[in-house]
């Protein structure tokens, strides 16, 4: 298992991407040079263009069997500056990095000026925003509730749109506000949504009421709302502790056609955050 960072400016999302630039592709490239054989990688959050990770977290199964402190190294070695792995760790073969995710946590940056080292990481919005209205929309999004208005519901498809949302809340620093949410998944554009309604609620442009309306009733379009990419970080992805504890016994090539059809199948699941 791997925890990386990256800046997502200039890639075209995490997911490879035929004649596009990608985190992942990037990843599996030096992985690949580094234990010689092909890697194929399983990302928690599938981040669209734009998009940052402090804490993406993703798989592979190999027989690269050296210390993982100089396999992290040497990869680092291989990638642009822009990308990073934080840490690796031993896990079991029934570790997925999307499918076995209990809690995924996001953060928006939202900048009250125009700065040269913002101005690719956060959304400048100079406007007034009130907080105590921006405050009282966003609780009413903690829960269990229908986010199909706060979604790209072409991206949806036919999964569900229900998703329980245990954190959800603003901190504010001196020339910036930082939203924070956490929930067990999320669906396409959400939480850019969320954010682009809820900093609108802020300014005046929408009524408390109209987003609680939307958010109730499922209906409204979110989309003209929807927050720039390149504010989004993935903070976070948690697991539980089972999950992450060493195997006893080396990987078997099962293992490896076990992830592979896994990887294949369609998920019942609403999909992961596509941002």
């Amino acid at each position: 298992m791997l925890r990386i960072e990256y800046d997502g400016t200039r890639y075209a999302g995490w997911q490879v991407q035929a004649n596009a630039k990608t985190v992942a592709g990037a990843i599996e490239r030096a992985l690949s040079k580094i234990v010689g054989e092909p890697v194929r990688l399983v990302g928690a959050g599938r981040t669209d263009e734009g998009v940052h990770a402090q804490g993406q977290v993703a798989n592979f199964l190999t027989r690269f069997s050296h210390p993982l402190d100089g396999l992290v190294t040497a990869a680092n070695d291989e990638l642009p500056e822009d990308i990073g792995i934080i840490d690796a760790r031993d896990v079991g073969p029934d570790f997925h990095a999307r499918h076995s995710a209990s809690s995924r946590v996001y953060h928006y940056v939202v900048a009250r000026r125009r700065s040269v080292f913002t101005r690719r990481r956060a959304w400048v919005t100079p406007k007034r925003i009130d907080l105590a209205r921006l405050r009282e929309a966003t609780e009413s999004i903690v829960g269990f509730h229908d986010f199909r208005a706060f979604c790209d519901r072409k991206l949806l498809g036919e999964n569900s749109s229900k998703v329980d949302v245990t954190h959800a809340g603003w901190k504010e620093g001196q020339e910036q506000l930082v939203f924070r949410i956490a929930a067990s998944h999320y669906l396409p554009r959400m939480v850019r949504r969320l954010v682009g309604c809820l900093v609108r609620v802020g300014t005046g442009e929408i009524t408390p009421e109209t987003f609680k309306f939307w958010l109730e009733s499922g209906e409204g379009e979110t989309g003209p709302n929807t927050a720039p990419a390149m504010g989004l970080y993935l903070e976070h992805v948690e697991y539980p502790p089972r999950l992450l504890r060493a195997p006893t016994h080396p990987t078997a090539r099962r293992a490896l056609e076990a992830l592979d059809a896994l990887d294949e199948e369609p998920s019942d699941s609403p999909p992961d955050e596509s941002e």
